[in-house]
């Protein structure tokens, strides 16, 4: 039975689903290695299990590795999901069922188990999620030659993200980083003139830059036409001499990468021939941003993947970001989840979620990271003293030019009157 069917009527209290669950598996031992973890939780399909249950089957695993002060070294262990089919009779009674695997796993239910017998020492219910896979990809940023197109068109079409090293110069930048903080303190000084001239009640939406949470503002590198102070448009410059030379090149960096950038014939295999540059902006954490809540770009258009069929529609929109110092653990970084992008009910509940996320955004001044505008993804704390700006660029196939249409709506923030 497909998970996009309609759910089989059983009684008149209960409906045959499909549930995903993910677990992480920790081993009763040190010495124990993931493989035996996952032998055991794969015995466990032939075990006898309630009659609410009516099948379980592992879908997605991966090895991971737990570092804590106590241990002198990282602890292998395992996350895995799975699709359980079960006589739904309440949300109580689906947590129910989940962590009754759980404790079958640990051997808690069986009578006949031994727990020396057991690699495993803990099973914990960390998702639950009603009619979806829960998926489980390697966490590993996969980082390919600029020049490796078809590679990394294959990557980004199973993880929806995919990271190209090399691809711009330090004089393009130089250029964007500089473009992108004079930006940035022009519309932050018009941001607190128009708190000011409103009674200091803030306002985070404008037409030219959002505050997206304390300390982390998006704005818009593109947005040719709007008015700054003394009526002077942000990007024309009318200046004479050196400066005026300056700005110039550094408009032109954006407008040539986001035209014939290193990553043009990946995004090419990606999207196809037909597609636009359709938003060029930056995403600048100053120090103290905290760790947003997991989201994703835009909504999924077409078929999305489900437990009977692996195979969603491709991508209708990509970013691409650049990021304008290297990224760490200090300044921070952009977290994935890998292969969300083909599943359009990850998100179904809101707020802080312990999702598997997993995939860090570390990268080096001059690479890029190219990801599904379905893939979830969060930002992650800025603990250094440094500013963290990193610039993106939009492309869309044709016809879905207005998937940013939501954001960067409203007045002007020189509009001081509103």
């Amino acid at each position: 039975m497909s998970s996009q069917s309609e759910p089989c009527t059983t009684g008149a209290d209960s409906l045959l689903i499909d549930v995903g669950c993910y677990f992480a598996i920790l081993p009763r031992l040190p010495s124990i290695k993931p493989e035996e973890l996952l032998r055991a939780c794969k015995s466990l399909e032939s075990l006898p299990i309630p009659e609410v249950i009516q099948s379980l089957e592992w879908t997605h695993y991966r090895t991971c590795h737990l570092n804590h002060p106590q241990l002198t070294e990282p602890l292998p262990f395992v996350e895995i999901s799975c699709r359980i089919r079960l006589l739904k009779r309440g949300d109580s009674n689906i947590v129910d069922a989940c962590d009754h695997v759980a404790k079958r796993l640990m051997g808690e239910d069986d009578d006949n188990a031994s727990s020396s017998d057991n690699p495993i020492g803990n099973a914990e219910v960390v998702h639950i999620l009603e009619g979806t896979p829960i998926p489980l990809l390697p966490i590993a940023l996969p980082v390919l030659d600029g020049g490796n197109e078809t590679s990394a068109a294959e990557y980004f079409n199973e993880f929806g993200l995919v990271g190209l090293s090399n691809v711009v110069t330090e004089d393009e930048i130089f250029a964007l980083k500089g473009e992108a903080l004079k930006r940035f303190e022009v519309l932050s000084d018009a941001m607190g003139k128009h708190m000011k001239n409103n009674n200091n009640k803030k306002i985070a939406h404008f037409r030219e830059i959002m505050q997206r949470d304390v300390n982390r503002f998006d704005f818009r590198l593109d947005d040719v036409g709007s008015t700054g102070p003394n009526n002077v448009a942000i990007d024309t410059f009318t200046r004479e001499g050196n400066e005026e030379r300056k700005e110039l090149e550094a408009i032109y960096s954006w407008q040539k990468l986001g035209r014939y950038g290193g990553w043009m014939k990946a995004i090419g295999k990606i999207l196809g021939n037909e597609f636009s540059l359709i938003r060029c902006g930056c995403v600048l954490s100053l120090h103290g941003t905290e760790t947003q809540f997991w989201h994703s770009d835009g909504v999924h258009v077409g078929k999305s993947a489900s437990f009977d069929d692996d195979n969603a529609d491709p991508a209708h929109a990509v970013c691409v970001f650049v990021p304008l110092l290297d990224l760490d653990e200090e300044t921070g970084y952009t977290e994935f989840w890998a292969g969300s992008h083909k599943y359009d009910k990850l998100l179904s509940k809101k707020g802080e979620q312990s999702l598997p996320g997993g995939t860090r955004g570390v990268m080096s001044m001059g690479d890029c990271l190219i990801y599904d505008y379905r893939t979830i993804h969060r930002g992650m704390p800025n603990k250094s003293k440094a500013i963290r700006p990193i610039c993106y660029f939009l492309y869309a196939k044709k016809g879905f030019e207005s998937v940013e249409d939501q954001n960067f709506v409203g007045n002007s923030v020189f509009d001081l009157g509103n």
